[in-house]
């Protein structure tokens, strides 16, 4: 499994850069956007990641751009955007892995501790536990997965 870690964001956050930059024409300059956004480019760096990982806008020679789809997603509605999410997020390799760990366990719910387990055999403790929060929270937006905090489990969604 190639794990490409997610950035320590929302998606709110890159929900949040696209409207910005489809407002600048669908393309703008990292710097001039950082400056207006009064962030460092530490800062504004994981959301473009984030966005490059979700195929909805691409980093190039220091600009950065909607893609094709990221235009679809900015004029899709709410459950539009979930599907196209949805179908992202399933293509990246941690999720294909807790997909396909789900599909394999009876009822489709695996304890959250176990991909937290599996993931600190390649990854400090903390990271996994990071990973998953932010695995957790991007897939319960695009409601692939659903997390149980009173059983620690984390489901296929099946709306």
């Amino acid at each position: 499994m190639d794990l490409t870690l997610l950035p320590n964001i929302g998606l709110s956050e890159v929900m949040g850069f696209l409207e910005l930059l489809d407002d600048a024409g669908g393309r703008d300059d990292v710097y001039r956007l950082s400056e207006f956004l009064n962030l460092e480019l530490d800062d504004i760096l994981p959301v473009i990641e984030a966005g490059e990982l979700l195929g909805l806008l691409v980093a190039e020679e220091g600009d950065v751009a909607l893609t094709g789809l990221g235009r679809q997603f900015l004029a899709a509605d709410v459950n539009r955007r979930k599907l196209i999410l949805a179908r992202q997020l399933a293509g990246l390799d941690v999720f294909a892995w807790v997909l396909a760990t789900l599909h394999e366990h009876r009822r489709n719910r695996v304890p959250r501790r176990f991909f937290i387990d599996e993931l600190s055999e390649h990854l400090p403790d903390d990271e996994a536990r990071r990973l998953m929060r932010t695995v957790v929270d991007w897939g319960r937006y695009a409601e692939l997965i659903g997390f149980n905090p009173e059983t620690g489990e984390i489901y296929l969604d099946q709306g």
